[in-house]
């Protein structure tokens, strides 16, 4: 385009261009892996939004990719919320990856759907809340959309653990993990701004004896199925066989309601 021309259209008030939208685009939270930073459009996490992670199976590494924005966020004294992990968080390993555990709390996967997902909303919307991550499997797109607002009034960053990728998900990002032989894969299924997808290796620390998680101390991964016609008076608990127990990072149960008042019941799904 002639320099006369573009310089027109930059001054006028009235010629809207798309490369403008582009520019002013939010800046993301670095993610603290920079080969990772650098094929996101934002140049890292999108900010108050809901990114979904899709692995294969819990525990291949996943939680690696987040150890630094779980770093970052508690250095701002943010809480960061954990519900219905599949293991226990393991708490030497996020303190020696400089995560101060005094701001995590952990919320079992022994309650109802329902409450998971009223848990969810409420503490995105706190504003108090820094970073919310959860494993829950098979939501509607009207539930994650409903979650998307949730964080983004709340400026909240919501990280939904899945093993089944969402078709047409309102999500600000898709990430499908796998193993690779350099470490963790990462691929971008969608991206908020973006035109096209790549993908990128991120080596990732293969020590045994600093698993983010550990296996021992929890029942088997919990998932959260909901039919389209699932009854408001029926709780579909995640996992009603096992009873949770005590993680290592809140020192007791946390209670199945934070955040105050009575459980609701407008999470009619």
């Amino acid at each position: 385009m002639d320099d006369s021309l573009r310089e027109l259209i930059r001054t006028n008030p009235y010629i809207w261009s798309g490369d403008d939208a582009c520019q002013e685009r939010a800046s993301g939270i670095p993610t603290g892996h920079a080969s990772l930073d650098a094929i996101l459009p934002s140049g890292g996490w999108p900010q108050n939004a809901v990114i979904e992670l899709i692995t294969p199976h819990w525990g291949m590494g996943e939680l690696q990719l987040l150890l630094p924005l779980m770093k970052s966020m508690t250095r701002q004294k943010r809480w960061i919320l954990w519900v219905c992990p599949p293991y226990i968080p393991y708490a030497p390993a996020l303190v020696n990856a400089d995560i101060d555990i005094d701001f995590l709390m952990t919320i079992g996967p022994n309650i109802s759907c329902q409450d998971a997902l009223w848990t969810i909303e409420k503490a995105l919307q706190s504003q108090g809340c820094g970073l919310l991550m959860t494993w829950l499997n098979h939501l509607p797109n009207g539930v994650v959309r409903r979650l998307q607002l949730a964080a983004a009034s709340g400026e909240t960053s919501c990280v939904l653990f899945r093993n089944q990728r969402g078709k047409n998900s309102p999500a600000a990002l898709q990430l499908q993990l796998n193993h690779s032989n350099r470490g963790i894969q990462a691929r971008v299924l969608k991206a908020r701004g973006a035109h096209q997808y790549r993908s990128v290796n991120i080596p990732a620390n293969h020590s045994r004896d600093n698993p983010t998680m550990t296996r021992s101390s929890m029942p088997p991964t919990p998932s959260v199925n909901i039919p389209a016609n699932h009854s408001r008076d029926n709780g579909n608990p995640v996992d009603n066989k096992t009873p949770y127990k005590e993680g290592l990072l809140t020192g007791s149960r946390p209670h199945s309601t934070p955040y105050g008042g009575k459980r609701s019941r407008e999470w009619e799904l």
